[in-house]
């Protein structure tokens, strides 16, 4: 594999058509990282906590070791490529604690059905790191950014259609609304790049690969 060779450390089909659609060559490598240990680790110390703050901090702590995690598992099997990686959790103000991709559909409709009213930060982490052949890779580039999406007072009819709409895909998003699809229809306000509201902070990402003669 060539040092201009870019990975994807990513399963979710959302980043790779954001990067696939920016005209981005790429492949994808599934990093496999338990995303659930680490999660546990860094909120373990918030569980109850009441301060809003202090569970962001928590979010923005382990969204960017997962990041990181994942860049470098994918990265110690490719020496010299360039691997990219994200992470986003979902912390809403109602519920105090992040949510996580559903379980099943009945948990999907459940999470839907929880955001009326609600306001939530979609902390998102992104990370570009060079593969070695000592596998210990190199961090070229990070970034963090907390957009926040604004949800309008709905009802579980509401939340309902939008669930049947989105059908499988909501096992796929972090609180089980597709902002790229029909959970828009639940929104009252965004506060934030469009596209780090879906997963990939892209813009921030194709300008470090442009300096780097990599896009």
């Amino acid at each position: 594999m060539t040092s201009g060779t870019i990975l994807l450390a990513s399963k979710s089909p959302v980043r790779r058509t954001l990067l696939a659609r920016a005209g981005v060559s790429f492949a994808v490598e599934d990093s496999a990282v338990d995303e659930s240990e680490v999660k546990a680790s860094f909120f373990a110390s918030a569980q109850g906590e009441t301060n809003y703050a202090a569970l962001l901090d928590s979010a923005k702590g382990a969204a960017a070791e997962l990041a990181w995690l994942k860049a470098v598992r994918v990265a110690q099997r490719f020496p010299a490529a360039r691997v990219i990686a994200a992470d986003q959790i979902f912390i809403s103000s109602k519920h105090r604690e992040p949510l996580s991709k559903p379980r099943d559909l009945q948990e999907a409709k459940e999470q839907l059905r929880g955001l009326s009213g609600a306001e939530a930060t979609l902390i998102t982490a992104a990370i570009v790191v060079r593969g070695e052949d000592d596998g210990t890779p190199t961090r070229l580039w990070g970034v963090i950014e907390t957009p926040r999406a604004v949800f309008r007072d709905f009802s579980a009819a509401e939340a309902d259609v939008v669930w049947r709409l989105q059908g499988e895909d909501s096992l796929h998003a972090a609180g089980s609304c597709c902002l790229e699809g029909a959970g828009v229809r639940l929104l009252a306000q965004l506060d934030g790049d469009a596209f780090t509201f879906l997963g990939l902070p892209l813009i921030a990402l194709l300008n470090f690969l442009r300096i780097e003669g990599l896009d």
